[in-house]
């Protein structure tokens, strides 16, 4: 548990200046992006001879602006971060699976994945402002559960690395990490090699239902450990080849995994249920995020 600061005088100050940081630097994150969306974007992707030259630039840029703001963010006291084993993160062809705490933790991840294919809701792609970007970078959309298993099966069998959110929304402080079965039917399916990435914040930094304008009490810190990668298939092996076992094992695991490496509690033991529910791949889909 955080301790509870002294309300001094000097503390009242940095939290003032926490929550107007805060503000300026979703700001500026906003103008940013919108500006990149109607300059830089079209200046990079437009001309390029075919879409995966395009999905590399626009992803290589949306790395770097990124990073840029994770330090910006850093330098003006909102936040303080660090990163273990990203040079993992930098392999190919892998289905990067994290839990998800925070509302900026795919900013500090994609500051560290210079070409990433991520699931986002499909109402981005609806957007007029932002559409187009996520075209040119090779996003996944959430529509249908059919279309997003058939997009982001594609994107793996073509050797890019595909970053879930296997929660689909923001985690709930002192609430028990749940993964849907979804994205392990995807790893087993696509015979994904998985790579965990555990994020811990302490304190808890905008969270689900948190307004940016209430920073917590001392300023949030956040550790990302990328851990050792591993087939999904070895679920399926152990399940007997069961799918519908194997997917549930998979994403207890997931939970298990996720909550001794951030101190929250998993929503199931590892242990299964008696019985094997027929498995139904739109009963089990991603989760909206929200």
């Amino acid at each position: 548990m955080t301790p509870v600061p002294a309300r001094t005088l000097g503390w009242r100050l940095d939290y003032a200046w926490r929550a107007l940081a805060t503000g300026f630097c979703f700001a500026v994150f906003g103008l940013v992006s919108l500006l990149a969306g109607l300059t830089l974007f079209p200046a990079l992707c437009l001309p390029a001879r075919d879409a995966e030259t395009a999905r590399r630039r626009a992803q290589a840029l949306t790395h770097r602006w990124f990073g840029t703001f994770s330090r910006l963010m850093a330098a003006l006291g909102t936040i303080r971060y660090e990163i273990h084993g990203a040079e993992r993160l930098r392999m190919p062809g892998q289905m990067i699976v994290a839990n998800h705490p925070s509302l900026i933790d795919v900013v500090l991840l994609l500051g560290y994945l210079p070409e990433v294919d991520c699931i986002m809701k499909q109402a981005i792609f609806d957007n007029p402002f932002m559409k187009g970007p996520a075209r040119w970078l090779g996003y996944i959309a959430q529509s249908t559960p059919e279309q997003l298993f058939t997009d982001a099966h594609s994107a793996l069998h073509r050797n890019h690395s595909v970053l879930v959110f296997p929660e689909g929304t923001r985690t709930v402080p002192g609430q028990p990490i749940r993964m849907g079965h979804g994205a392990a039917r995807l790893a087993l399916e696509a015979k994904a090699t998985v790579l965990p990435v555990a994020i811990r914040v302490t304190p808890p930094h905008l969270f689900k239902h948190e307004p940016w304008w209430r920073p917590p009490l001392t300023r949030p810190h956040y550790v990302l450990t990328v851990g050792k990668s591993y087939p999904a298939a070895r679920f399926l092996d152990e399940a007997d080849g069961v799918p519908s076992v194997a997917a549930r094992r998979l994403s207890r695991h997931w939970e298990q995994y996720f909550a001794e490496h951030t101190g929250a509690a998993a929503a199931h033991p590892l242990a299964d249920p008696p019985g094997q529910p027929h498995y139904s791949r739109a009963d089990h889909a991603f989760p909206r995020k929200s």
